[in-house]
């Protein structure tokens, strides 16, 4: 992916409509860059505190498809206040990729 398309798609995380921002996060999944970019995972981590259940789940997916071993701690960290989110399908996701987590030794893996 091209540095011009990583930064509209940044961009399109700070829309308005929560369709556009999810559309944004699912091109920007660690499976698609296939980069460890700073930009994306500081955004990713940012986003956690989203309005929209839809796009907090988009992000917790992201946050454990690949996420960088250097920025396990604040991964595990969001994953766990993602844990305690109103959404109830999104809680339960979290906290099954938290129990692997725990398990493993491994954050990367929902």
């Amino acid at each position: 992916m091209k540095p011009i398309e990583i930064e509209e798609l940044l961009q399109a995380t700070r829309h308005d409509e929560p369709k556009i921002r999810k559309s944004a996060l699912l091109d920007l999944c660690p499976c698609r860059v296939k980069a460890n970019n700073v930009k994306i995972w500081d955004r990713l981590l940012a986003m956690r505190n989203d309005e929209d259940a839809g796009v907090r789940s988009i992000v917790l997916h992201n946050l454990c498809d690949g996420s960088p071993k250097e920025r396990k701690e604040e991964i595990v960290n969001a994953v766990e206040e993602l844990a305690q989110d109103q959404d109830r399908k999104l809680r339960r996701r979290a906290r099954n990729a938290l129990a692997v987590y725990r398990k493993s030794g491994v954050i990367n893996s929902e």
